[in-house]
């Protein structure tokens, strides 16, 4: 859905928990705001929301 969306002209963000592998894949968004730090799957993630 989110490429979809892409292709037909909006701008899109994924907000929150994405619980995709890896971590900062977009998955079709243009950005990602992500939240995961109960979940670390690096040593250099760091959560947005932290940040």
């Amino acid at each position: 859905m989110p490429q979809l969306s892409h292709d037909a002209g909006y701008y899109t963000t994924g907000i929150g928990k994405m619980h995709w592998h890896p971590q900062r894949s977009l998955h079709g968004f243009d950005q990602t705001i992500l939240d995961e730090s109960g979940r670390v799957e690096s040593v250099d993630f760091r959560s947005d929301y932290r940040s």
